[in-house]
């Protein structure tokens, strides 16, 4: 699972804070979570958009049928 949020510094600059979060199930059936965190500060917004959406792009053309809606 990923979540997406806005976070402001102390300075009030906005950053966004990516997370992914992986359910793992121990031998003994008890479940932890792990997590792990980038953060995409004001100065990469752009080239992070630029390299996502070439990357998107790729997989449009190579496999368009990811993006049809029926995938959920």
């Amino acid at each position: 699972t990923y979540f997406f949020d806005v976070k402001a510094t102390r300075a009030n600059e906005y950053f966004i804070a990516i997370t992914e979060s992986r359910k793992r199930v121990h031998d003994d059936g008890s479940v932890t979570y792990t997590r792990h965190q980038m953060h995409l500060y004001k100065e990469d917004f752009t080239k992070f958009l630029a390299g996502l959406d070439d990357t998107l792009d790729y997989v449009k053309e190579h496999k368009p049928d990811y993006f049809s809606s029926e995938q959920k």
